[in-house]
């Protein structure tokens, strides 16, 4: 898309633009088509690390660890019954 807007800038340009200047313009889209495949694989590189440090941040849920069981169960114990003063 990028390389597609310069060229069409190129295009409206070239009609009134002085020589020296287009051969800077066709040298620096020569620089910008060689340099775009190298930008698209850095930028999909960074989506790649970005999605892979977000799934391992995330901690798999499964059956056993959505609900925590209490390794040892206390038995209920009766209070002592209180008949009044003593």
């Amino acid at each position: 898309d990028l390389v597609h807007n310069a060229k069409q800038a190129q295009q409206r340009w070239s009609h009134w633009a002085p020589t020296a200047e287009k051969q800077d313009f066709d040298r620096r889209m020569i620089e910008l088509e060689t340099c775009l495949p190298k930008l698209v694989m850095g930028k999909a590189a960074l989506i790649k690390a970005a999605g892979s440090k977000r799934d391992t941040n995330q901690t798999p849920v499964t059956a056993h660890s959505a609900s925590p069981v209490a390794a040892i169960k206390p038995e209920a114990t009766a209070l002592p019954h209180f008949t009044g003063s003593q």
